[in-house]
């Protein structure tokens, strides 16, 4: 029995071994066609004076793209001129074919960080290790000239402008949308535009505000005017009429303002209806409905207020308790 249990065990050890190393495997990605940063820039000056932006072109084609964007795949790292020590990195924007073929990187560097002018820094593209067991590394140098060689927050936002619009240009084929877009006031950043280079250079706008078209629409708004004239005509509507004289009366015979006594006339006029309303109106099976007499009601109250025997003031509170009072029924009903 024993010479067949050692075997077993061999045979479970060696597919334990192998599911172990199988996930590695499965993560190795094909290699690129190539890795390359063209023409890599340096600008100063744009949001404070002795601030650094590093704007890095790169191009990682592949034959086939892979599964998994550039910015899981690839890291993008600025490297001090001893060539080890690393100033900064970012993820590559996976707007278009996830990233691959041709893009662009920023690193932006605040005074703060003193950063040395014209000093010859490495843009380093890396192969993330997750997805590649043995990393590979491509490293570009900057040379002097490869920085603006003006001073000044206008002329280098000016300087970045241009290049920008450049790129859009450039990447606007490859990527099949205009990432640029030509208005009366000049050429800006599209839509698509704004949305790949914001993502691409963290905080570009606040460096370049003039790549992008800001629209100000000013209004022009009349100062409304409120009074209480369609209120005080409904109260003088029947003055001098025999109207008038039957509230005075009514008002008088109970020690009321004529006001008041409209308002009691309205009251019951609208007692009235609600009373006939219930009294014409039945369920189906019998029985009576309420609900109209109250749309019934409402109705007269309405039009009670447009003759001007009932006040807007009582009116609002009226519908305002009607509302308050039907929500309170149909809430207590439904739990």
């Amino acid at each position: 029995m024993r010479k067949f249990i050692q075997p077993f065990i061999s045979v479970l050890l060696s597919i334990g071994l192998f599911l172990c190393i199988m996930p590695a495997i499965a993560l190795a990605m094909d290699e690129p066609d190539s890795a390359s940063i063209d023409e890599p820039t340096g600008y100063q000056d744009l949001i404070e004076t002795d601030d650094l932006l590093i704007l890095a072109p790169y191009n990682v084609p592949f034959t086939t793209l892979p599964d998994d964007p550039i910015n899981k795949t690839f890291i993008f790292k600025l490297i001090d001129i001893d060539g080890t020590t690393e100033l900064g990195s970012v993820l590559a924007n996976p707007y278009n074919d996830y990233g691959y073929g041709k893009g662009v990187v920023g690193f932006y560097f605040p005074a703060s960080d003193n950063m040395t002018w014209e000093a010859s820094y490495f843009v380093r593209i890396e192969e993330n290790p997750a997805f590649y067991p043995t990393p590979q590394k491509w490293s570009f140098a900057l040379a002097t000239g490869d920085y603006t060689q003006t001073d000044g927050q206008t002329y280098n936002r000016e300087e970045l402008r241009l290049e920008i619009l450049a790129l859009a240009t450039d990447l606007s084929v490859p990527y099949g949308v205009e990432l640029y877009s030509s208005e009366d006031t000049g050429i800006f950043l599209s839509s698509y535009g704004e949305s790949y280079f914001r993502g691409a250079i963290v905080g570009l706008q606040n460096m370049c505000p003039a790549l992008f078209l800001l629209t100000v629409r000013l209004s022009d708004y009349e100062a409304k005017s409120w009074a209480t004239t369609f209120a005080d005509s409904l109260q003088v509507q029947y003055a001098g009429t025999w109207v008038e004289d039957a509230m005075e009366g009514l008002g008088g015979l109970y020690s009321m303002d004529t006001s008041v006594a409209w308002g009691f006339a309205s009251v019951i006029v609208l007692v009235i209806v609600m009373i006939l309303s219930t009294k014409w109106s039945t369920r189906e099976g019998g029985g009576k409905q309420i609900l109209p007499a109250f749309l019934d009601a409402f109705a007269v109250l309405g039009f009670s207020t447009l003759i001007g025997q009932f006040s807007l003031v009582w009116h609002g509170l009226v519908a305002f308790l009607c509302v308050f009072i039907g929500g309170m029924v149909l809430f207590l009903n439904r739990s």
